[in-house]
């Protein structure tokens, strides 16, 4: 008996100390996930590996406040973005973006061009990732985006973790 409760206090110490739950309280990562879904996030997933592109992470944003928000990664260090005004996409080193089904990656101005801190062709700076909303093509109530087209590219000091599962929502 002694050596069950030893083991579940491991592994409980092990989940809080390496993980953490995170509630989501924007629609910007809708389909994907939902506003006021809860988050498992791995808080040491990028300690010994980098970021993937279509990874979900939890990061923080210093622009023009600073928060926590959860976006896609779709541009790793030096890659270029741009956009096809023909296609209307994002392009990453010229190729078109892997969007996930029903999801896309449309390029929208922002309501204040001033604001914005990017130029296209943008390249990503070293020890920086790309990250955009899953909403990005304004089917939820975003008219415009607020992801790296807007603040620029996140430094790997500021993504935080990997999303790896969406609880199902209990109300359902």
């Amino acid at each position: 008996m002694i050596g069950v409760a030893v083991f579940l206090f491991v592994g409980i110490s092990y989940l809080r100390h390496n993980y953490t739950i995170y509630s989501d309280s924007q629609e910007s990562m809708s389909p994907t996930i939902k506003k006021g879904s809860r988050l498992l996030v791995d808080m040491k997933a990028y300690k010994s590996k980098l970021p993937a592109l279509q990874n979900i992470v939890l990061c923080n944003v210093s622009s023009p406040v600073d928060f926590k928000t959860v976006r896609r990664v779709v541009g790793l260090p030096k890659d270029q973005i741009s956009y096809s005004s023909w296609e209307g996409q994002l392009l990453n080193n010229g190729q078109q973006l892997e969007s996930p089904p029903n999801l896309s990656l449309e390029w929208k101005e922002p309501p204040v061009k001033s604001q914005v801190k990017i130029s296209i062709p943008y390249t990503v700076p070293s020890d920086s990732y790309f990250v955009v909303e899953d909403s990005a093509d304004g089917s939820t109530n975003s008219k415009c985006f607020f992801d790296s087209r807007y603040f620029g590219a996140v430094p790997k000091r500021d993504i935080l973790g990997k999303v790896v599962y969406i609880f199902p929502d209990p109300h359902k």
